[in-house]
């Protein structure tokens, strides 16, 4: 397994307090606001005389200048694109809002390995209490684009772009047991469920088994303890395929598929969450049917 590398994305936190501030502030933007007219003139050739205040997109669209967007200009999809020469003041920081267990689309530029830009999607490790940065667990890829990006060549203090957040991997509200179940990266979303269940005060008993052929590829093991100090009735189950002699290693062994099956006796009151490849992903749900966790119980998130 290659190097997995922990790092934060940094975001200015200055979004309204609350939902009745933000409303206020929309109805005084309407009502008391007064922007005047502005000039947009596109690529040399294109005046505008608008009315301020509205965003680029919705102005552009009001005067029949359509640039593709699926997100409707919230910032989430990062199809529309326009290049601002002068005049636009300063981007405005903003606060991260997502839900543990989701994702976002992180961008590597052109560089020695692409000519263009490429996204990829990484679940973010942090928990939402955490509103100024994310935090994502990459593991290094041979030759992957991104990977190779943000361990060789991305530096602290670097600009990156990102959008989203996305996804459908959250934890469920329920009185159920849980049973999580990742390999590698796919530790990222389920610490996060974690951490958050810790802030929130969730303590439903939580059991997470993580699949490593030996040792070495094991790491956050001082974040899961400190989880298990936090949460009420957590365990954390590593468990190895492979150990090796100079491992001395007295914990679970044998595949992960292995060590579910044998600590889940009835599936009666289990709800899964599985983060890790498709093939590990296939062979959990096969195993916790078996035992009685029925699929609607079962989710999950397939790495490629």
């Amino acid at each position: 397994m290659g190097m997995l590398r922990s790092f934060f994305l940094s975001a200015g936190a200055v979004a309204a307090v609350s939902g009745v501030l933000a409303l206020l502030l929309v109805i005084a933007d309407a009502t008391i606001a007064n922007y005047g007219e502005i000039t947009i003139t596109i690529n040399e050739k294109k005046e505008l005389k608008v009315r301020g205040g509205a965003s680029l997109l919705s102005t552009l669209m009001g005067q029949g200048i359509f640039i593709p967007s699926a997100c409707g200009g919230r910032g989430s999809c990062g199809l529309c694109k326009a290049k601002v020469i002068k005049g636009a003041g300063q981007y405005l920081p903003k606060e991260i809002e997502f839900t543990a267990g989701h994702f976002i689309q992180f961008m590597a530029p052109g560089y020695e390995l692409t000519e263009e830009p490429v996204y990829r999607a990484y679940s973010v490790a942090s928990p939402p209490s955490i509103k100024n940065r994310i935090e994502l667990e990459i593991r290094l890829v041979p030759d992957g684009i991104c990977t190779t990006y943000v361990h060789k060549y991305l530096k602290a203090g670097d600009e990156v772009l990102f959008n989203g957040p996305y996804g459908e991997f959250y934890l469920r509200e329920s009185g159920r047991e849980i049973f999580f179940i990742a390999g590698g990266s796919g530790m990222a979303p389920i610490k996060a469920i974690l951490m958050d269940m810790a802030d929130r005060g969730i303590n439903r008993k939580t059991r997470y088994f993580f699949g490593a052929r030996s040792k070495k590829d094991l790491f956050l093991l001082g974040e899961m303890k400190k989880l298990e100090e936090r949460l009420e009735d957590f365990k954390f189950i590593p468990a190895l395929s492979d150990p090796q002699p100079e491992d001395n290693w007295d914990g679970e062994t044998g595949l992960i598929t292995d060590v579910v099956s044998n600590s889940l006796k009835s599936g009666e009151n289990v709800e899964a969450y599985l983060c890790g490849s498709p093939g590990m992903i296939n062979a959990c749900v096969k195993v916790l049917t078996e035992r009685g966790v029925p699929e609607e119980r079962i989710f999950y998130d397939k790495f490629g």
